[in-house]
């Protein structure tokens, strides 16, 4: 048993300025890739524990250490500055700044900018700005977004520029995005979690259409991803196209994938039937390149209908785990299968059931 207490607010306010104290902002990231997820993102429990990762869209940051300070706001300007310092170790520092969102020529234009910098104990300077716009002029929309930084000002090694930017296009129905990030070779980018996703070039590209407008309730995407990818010149263009559908209580979805250079290829399908007391779903997938390699298939269920306050399902082909954190809805959409019918060492996979309460 224990009482958990935590703070999300404490600040001193007027009519148009406010002191946060509870601590320094973030660093500001405005561009996201489109195509290309990591497992960067920590979901913790209330008392600070790992839970589990998620998939989140790549994107650079500048790196940047957080320093214990105060908020400022100002008629929709936020700033922040904190330090700290210990003998043994020296100063470190932080600093914010994010401009209110701009808006032209009756907000049909807006802009925004922001940025950061900061000192670690070592004494490398990080600096970075991020910037974003957009278009709105009745059914065209365009948006850009960039983020730039300049790491490890100050050091024993040259400081070092990165950048990442997209670009968005919206018509109607149609959706276009374009993605890009500079670097320089080797180098981590930013603080994603598990090191560099690709070094000094990388290129993505994807495009959506919403057949709803037609009143078809399907919606189409296309993309490529590593365009150009340094990281790895053999890596080759990743090709996918996928198909999902929409309608009352059913949802469905068909995707294939394919890479340029390795022949490695990809299919699946599922389906969810969402009901008034219970949710269930199936998918399937298989994947090969010159051999099939992957026959992998799983069919839940779930109801939080049965008892106040708590949710039970059950699977075949799911890590139980998985399903709770993430949901059965994700899991089959995803193809997160324990199983796999072909290949060298087929393996059956998992039945599991599972309970969650709240209180």
């Amino acid at each position: 048993m224990g009482l958990l207490i935590k703070f999300t607010k404490a600040r001193i306010a007027g009519s148009n300025w406010y002191v946060d104290i509870l601590g320094v902002q973030n660093s500001y990231n405005y561009a996201s890739a489109a195509v290309k997820k990591i497992k960067s993102k920590q979901n913790k429990d209330v008392f600070g524990n790992l839970d589990y990762l998620t998939n989140n869209a790549a994107s650079y940051s500048v790196a940047y250490t957080k320093a214990p300070g105060v908020t400022i706001g100002y008629a929709d300007f936020v700033a922040s500055f904190g330090f700290y310092h210990e003998d043994a170790e020296g100063t470190k520092f932080s600093a914010t700044l994010q401009t209110p969102e701009f808006k032209f020529s009756d907000d049909a234009i807006a802009v925004q900018a922001a940025a950061e910098a900061s000192k670690t104990y070592a004494g490398n300077v990080n600096a970075g700005a991020s910037a974003k716009a957009t278009v709105a002029i009745q059914d065209i929309k365009v948006g850009f977004a960039a983020d730039f930084g300049l790491e490890g000002i100050g050091g024993d090694d040259d400081a070092v520029f990165q950048m990442d930017a997209r670009a968005d296009f919206g018509y109607k129905f149609v959706d276009v995005n374009v993605y890009t990030y500079v670097g320089k070779p080797g180098l981590k980018t930013g603080e994603m979690l598990g090191g560099p996703i690709y070094k000094d070039f990388y290129l993505e590209a994807k495009a959506a259409f919403d057949l709803n407008e037609f009143e078809v309730p399907v919606k189409v995407t296309v993309s490529a991803a590593n365009i150009v990818d340094n990281a790895d010149d053999e890596k080759g263009i990743d090709l996918a196209a996928s198909a999902d559908f929409a309608k009352d209580a059913i949802s469905a979805g068909a995707s294939f994938g394919f890479n340029t250079k390795t022949s490695a290829w990809n299919a699946g399908a599922y389906g969810i039937y969402a009901a008034e007391k219970f949710t269930a779903g199936a998918n399937v997938k298989v994947a090969g390149g010159e051999e099939l390699t992957a026959i992998k298939f799983g069919v839940f269920a779930e109801s939080d209908a049965i008892v106040k306050g708590a949710t039970f399902g059950l699977n075949y082909g799911y890590n139980a785990y998985k399903a709770m954190a993430y949901g059965g809805s994700y899991v089959a959409k995803n193809a997160v299968n324990t199983n796999n019918f072909a290949g060298d060492d087929p393996t059956i996979g998992t039945v599991s059931a599972y309970c969650m309460i709240a209180f």
